[in-house]
């Protein structure tokens, strides 16, 4: 993860799975490592990616199990849209019993 100052605009980002599994632990070790405009990204390029089959939902759901410790509301407000579009799309896909848990 990096940040430019030289370029804007939005940008999905999409890493290896085993790049977003060490992302997904690094959040739930130290919540408070990344800014919350970052985490509510990561939330949410987690979702598209999943959703337009680039990321399999069992991977995109480890990035919200740092939301356990999660006080940024900014983030939840992210998290709570997005959950709720995961769980009607995931339906009776693999990832289900792990977003069941998971939530």
């Amino acid at each position: 993860m990096f940040h430019c100052h030289s370029f804007s605009g939005y940008y999905r980002v999409n890493y290896d799975t085993r790049n977003w599994l060490l992302l997904s632990l690094r959040l739930a070790y130290n919540v408070s490592m990344i800014p919350a405009e970052n985490k509510a990204q990561i939330i949410n390029d987690a979702y598209a990616l999943a959703s337009s089959g680039r990321l399999d939902f069992a991977v995109g759901l480890e990035t919200l199990m740092f939301l356990q410790r999660e006080t940024e509301a900014s983030v939840w407000q992210s998290a709570v849209k997005l959950i709720t579009k995961m769980h009607d799309n995931i339906g009776s896909t693999a990832a289900n019993p792990l977003f069941e848990v998971s939530i």
